[in-house]
């Protein structure tokens, strides 16, 4: 088991004198918050820890101020695979399956399926998407074939899980002018990494990971950042669902169950409207609202 400084924070470095930058993220009690909330078999707590992992590097290499989400679909056990982080390092994830689940490849997770990377800026009505087809035999694998393909920016991606604990480690070329891009520059330093073993990226801390692989370079290691599980539902986003369903089927439901009680898919929480409530609600849908929040 890792018992390691820099668990539950993510971290990003780059090269000095090769264009190629890099993050590594840990996740310990924030992986166990997000697959605490749903019974997923453990396959599916994987692929889960996995999402967070990358989504949560991924968000480390964007400047831009809002929530880095991929999203995962597809025909097969696995139909839904969501992963979130806030450029503050909120993650939060669920997945949507069904039994049996015959093997671990994304193949036989998802059969066929699209994923997609959707940047929802903070000050902005517009967000920026791309959707590909699923390729790879894991999570990784797919991340890389998108950014390589559809963004022409080479990527390699290196995961780890051992029932408790995520991690994951980023590489990723930058186009910076003043360095060049060599090709050969990014052969050598993937060469390298891809000698890492996955208990090595487990149980390694940072420095020593960067030691072991890249000793002959020169690296700035910038500070870590603290990482954690956080939902961002509100009374106001579920008040905002229940008027999209209109004031007929609201009343209905209230009618058939005295309550409207609506829950959270990320976090599980529960938020209880009584018959008072939902008449308040509809005569006034921009007034102050504070129904019961329960776990």
């Amino acid at each position: 088991m890792s018992n390691l400084p820099e668990t539950d924070q993510i971290q990003g470095f780059m090269f000095e004198n090769i264009p190629v930058r890099g993050v590594f993220v840990r996740l310990h009690a924030t992986y166990q918050v997000a697959v605490s909330k749903r019974p997923y078999p453990p396959v599916v707590q994987q692929l889960l820890g996995n999402a967070l992992t990358v989504v949560s590097l991924l968000s480390n290499t964007i400047k831009s101020e809002g929530t880095l989400a991929l999203q995962a679909q597809g025909e097969g056990p696995v139909n839904l695979l969501l992963g979130e982080c806030t450029h503050d390092c909120h993650v939060r994830g669920l997945a949507h399956y069904k039994e049996p689940i015959t093997g671990e490849s994304l193949d036989k997770l998802f059969g066929k399926g699209t994923m997609a990377l959707t940047l929802k800026c903070q000050n902005s009505q517009q967000n920026y998407q791309g959707v590909v087809s699923l390729n790879g035999d894991n999570l990784a694998q797919a991340i890389e074939h998108y950014f390589t393909h559809s963004e022409q920016l080479p990527t390699r991606i290196y995961l780890g899980h051992d029932g408790m604990h995520a991690c994951g480690l980023l590489l990723q070329t930058l186009p910076t002018p003043e360095l060049g891009q060599s090709e050969a520059d990014w052969h050598h330093i993937v060469t390298l990494a891809d000698t890492l073993k996955e208990d090595e990226l487990l149980n390694l801390s940072n420095r020593e990971i960067l030691h072991r692989l890249f000793h002959e370079e020169t690296i700035r290691l910038f500070e870590s950042q603290p990482i954690s599980f956080r939902c961002s539902c509100s009374q106001q986003r579920m008040e905002s669902v229940l008027l999209s369903l209109g004031a007929e089927e609201l009343l209905s439901i209230l009618e058939e169950y005295g309550t409207v009680d609506t829950h959270c898919e990320f976090c599980n929480h529960h938020y209880l409207f009584d018959s008072v409530d939902i008449h308040k609600l509809l005569a006034d849908p921009n007034g102050p609202h504070a129904p019961e929040k329960k776990q």
